[in-house]
């Protein structure tokens, strides 16, 4: 913000211009098969956040996987929720172009279609699923994930000018780093 107004430092920042034809065209009722092989191949819970699920979608006449982030379940429908995907969508958009940050193909409400990645940086640190059990990593391989990390979370904060932020991300865990 540009000061106590609350005021926005670039105009970007208050646009919201969704691309819904993109998510409206996945044919969903092709997953709607129960305990379907064909059906659990092409649409796969890849995991999930607070806030939102993240699905492993497979599209068969592109061969290709995306990944699709949806409001979760248990969370409310609100305008307040809305205006936090919305800002992550349009911050992922103007931020595409940079090499650390995932490509997004559309975005409509709470959805988000993005490119996907298999592994999480978490799922290094942590490949048995467990805190308690951490990964041999040796220290040539610490110091290539966090110079990967601080290179990322620099190319966010410095999105327009290397001098003002214009992004402040406010959930750093390793699971926030796709590899």
């Amino acid at each position: 913000m540009k000061d106590d107004k609350c005021q926005l430092e670039y105009e970007w920042q208050s646009k919201y211009l969704p691309t819904c034809n993109l998510v409206h065209e996945i044919d969903f009722t092709r997953f709607s098969v129960e305990e379907s092989r064909e059906a659990k191949e092409k649409l796969r819970l890849g995991g999930h956040g607070f806030w939102r699920d993240v699905w492993q979608v497979f599209d068969s006449t592109e061969r290709s996987t995306i990944a699709m982030k949806t409001l979760r379940y248990e969370q409310d429908f609100s305008s307040r929720n809305f205006d936090r995907h919305r800002r992550d969508a349009v911050i992922t958009e103007h931020a595409a172009s940079r090499s650390h940050v995932m490509d997004i193909y559309a975005h409509c409400g709470n959805t988000m279609l993005a490119e996907f990645a298999s592994k999480a940086l978490s799922d290094v640190i942590w490949p048995n699923n467990t805190v308690v059990e951490a990964a041999p990593l040796s220290v040539e391989q610490r110091y290539a994930y966090a110079l990967q990390v601080a290179r990322s979370v620099n190319e966010l904060h410095t999105l327009d000018d290397h001098d003002a932020v214009s992004v402040v991300h406010t959930d750093l865990t390793p699971s926030q780093f796709l590899l």
